[in-house]
């Protein structure tokens, strides 16, 4: 998640719930914590088979501005192209097999009914 800072949902998140609950294994993080800062050299070392990354679904128009947003690069409007160019990752097995998505921040921003909706979204991707 993030743009400018990144981070993974840590195990005290209600994202780290649900997407552990669809059996994925995530980043590990070691303490109880919502969101754990990382970088995108950690992301090459943990290798992932597949990334998710706030952004836009493929194809779509990017959202409005959320009302109080000042985010100056906004990751729900990165578009999954700028995350294949990333040097850094450039040899991340996701990378590589071009297996990684763009989620909505509609469906795992926010605490709600949507987050279910997401989860379904994301069984249909992976």
């Amino acid at each position: 998640m993030g743009s400018e800072v990144l981070a993974t949902p840590g195990p005290a998140s209600m994202q780290y719930g649900a997407l552990s609950s669809l059996g994925l294994e995530l980043y590990p993080v070691g303490s109880q914590i919502s969101y754990f800062p990382i970088t995108w050299g950690d992301v090459a070392n943990f290798d992932p088979e597949i990334l998710l990354v706030c952004g836009r679904v493929p194809g779509r128009e990017e959202q409005k501005r959320c009302p109080g947003c000042s985010i100056k690069n906004r990751p729900c409007a990165r578009d999954v192209e700028e995350i294949y160019q990333l040097y850094d990752i450039a040899e991340v097995r996701a990378v590589k097999e071009r297996k990684v998505f763009t989620v909505p921040c509609s469906f795992f921003c926010r605490p709600g009914p949507r987050i279910l909706k997401g989860m379904e979204w994301l069984v249909g991707m992976v």
